[in-house]
């Protein structure tokens, strides 16, 4: 089986039951507003890309390590530092969308899951960012010959 069909296959079968195990793991207040059936149908929506996203960074942290390894050169912090930042990047919005509908009117609650979540995926995005601008351009391996302007 090709890599992208166990991708696709963990992101399916591992997101798409979240849509209602987070009903059951963060419920909804009671005493919250009720959407109206277009909101309902887009809050619906979005919990499906919250589970695909969640799914598809469980399938990036089974099987993703490798090839960073490979691309990075063997730069292990490196490695490691893209694949938590993109893995982190992607399942933390199941947990973070549904710690928000469940918050209800709590600021403080509010504060507590935004602080648990912004900065950190700003963190990760600074990470892979200064990761991928770091590593070596394709074909960039010259020798010292070549690269002073000399015929090897």
């Amino acid at each position: 089986m090709r890599t992208w069909h166990k991708v696709l296959l963990v992101t399916v079968v591992l997101g798409l039951p979240t849509v209602v195990l987070g009903q059951m793991i963060w419920p909804s207040p009671s005493d919250g507003p009720e959407p109206t059936s277009g909101q309902l149908g887009l809050f619906v929506g979005l919990s499906f890309f919250d589970a695909l996203a969640w799914g598809l960074g469980i399938a990036w942290l089974l099987f993703a390590l490798p090839r960073l390894r490979r691309i990075t050169g063997g730069s292990e912090w490196k490695a490691w530092a893209m694949y938590l930042s993109v893995g982190w990047a992607l399942v933390s919005w199941w947990p973070h969308s549904n710690m928000h509908r469940s918050n209800g009117d709590d600021l403080w609650g509010l504060l507590l899951i935004d602080y648990l979540f912004h900065p950190t995926l700003m963190l990760s995005a600074l990470v892979l960012g200064w990761s991928l601008l770091t590593l070596p351009a394709a074909g960039a391996t010259r020798s010292p010959a070549s690269a002073a302007g000399r015929p090897r």
